[in-house]
């Protein structure tokens, strides 16, 4: 078993929680400022299917978490991801 493989179900199971992921976007990306009600927010399909183009096959893969931000009609305004690397990769900015 990876040794960080409790800590990450750990974050995983609390960032599914909308008052939680509310309060990590308003300071991440507003800069403390609660401008995200948990209410407006929808837990989203994490998986994601991509071409391995040089192998030649799809895979599919899992995010952490995503949650869709709703608009007052209730449709999706944004999407909100958020995921716990325990190395850096070069493709994530």
């Amino acid at each position: 078993m990876r040794k960080n493989k409790h800590k990450d179900i750990l974050e995983r199971s609390i960032l599914r929680r909308k008052d939680v992921v509310a309060d990590v976007m308003s300071a991440l990306v507003f800069r403390g400022k609660r401008k995200i009600d948990p209410t407006d927010l929808q837990e989203a399909d994490s998986s994601q299917v991509y071409e391995e183009v040089e192998r030649g096959y799809f895979k599919e893969a899992y995010r952490d978490n995503i949650m869709c931000l709703l608009d007052e009609k209730k449709e999706i305004k944004l999407y909100l991801a958020i995921e716990n690397f325990t190395k850096l990769s070069k493709d994530v900015v």
